[in-house]
């Protein structure tokens, strides 16, 4: 969906649109193949960014402190209050035992979500029981997660990162015979297509992520 709004906006410029993957990024701009980049994935180091920013390509970061550079943007979303009203909602159903499935360590999409949820627990009144686990924003760590429990499950509702790790938690969990949301409420972040189709639909934070695709395209053509 971010691609699809950049790309309604770069497609009717005078640039061309290139997906690439962080593994290419570096070769990409030590070899000058692009003007200016928006860069999603967590993984990319900064030094590549900043790299970037040393041969004055304009970077974009999207939930992404920007480095101070010159030549760096920051477009982020509010992850926070995102977190807040998915934790506020596992509250307000009267869960007492509630677990949070992290992104990428030290990614700030991830400490914005991360910090709403032990905000809103630790100010709750009364006490919640917290259970926390690691995961990097994919399919296969939620995945990964239901089967380490081998569907014996400590906690009443899940609120994961983003949609991609509660789609892959609820297929696992489904392996051990697990419903959702009558054995354990998850809830996800960003409302992609895909978490239509899971479960009857599951609860997720809902992300305009075409329009901040667009936004983002604009800014970058405004440089």
């Amino acid at each position: 969906k971010i691609y699809e709004g950049v790309a309604k906006i770069i497609n009717d410029s005078e640039y061309n649109l290139l997906i690439s993957f962080k593994q290419s990024f570096r070769p990409m701009i030590t070899e000058r193949q692009i003007d200016a980049a928006i860069v999603m994935c967590p993984f990319i180091s900064d030094e590549d960014i900043l790299l970037a920013a040393g041969f004055k390509i304009p970077v974009f970061l999207l939930d992404r402190k920007n480095l101070s550079s010159e030549y760096t943007y920051s477009n982020i979303l509010d992850s926070y209050q995102g977190g807040r009203l998915a934790t506020k909602h596992l509250v307000d159903m009267k869960y007492r035992k509630i677990a949070y499935l992290s992104g990428v360590s030290g990614s700030y999409v991830d400490e914005e979500r991360y910090r709403a949820f032990n905000d809103i627990i630790d100010n709750v009144g009364y006490e919640i029981e917290k259970y926390v686990y690691i995961g990097d924003f994919t399919e296969t760590s939620g995945y990964e997660l239901a089967k380490k429990l081998k569907g014996k499950l400590p906690f009443e509702a899940i609120f994961c990162a983003n949609d991609e790790m509660s789609i892959g938690f609820i297929n696992a969990c489904e392996e051990f015979g697990l419903a959702v949301p009558k054995d354990v409420k998850v809830i996800g972040f960003d409302n992609i297509e895909a978490s239509k189709y899971v479960a009857g639909g599951i609860s997720t934070i809902n992300v305009k992520e075409n329009l901040w695709g667009e936004e983002v395209a604009k800014d970058l053509l405004k440089v």
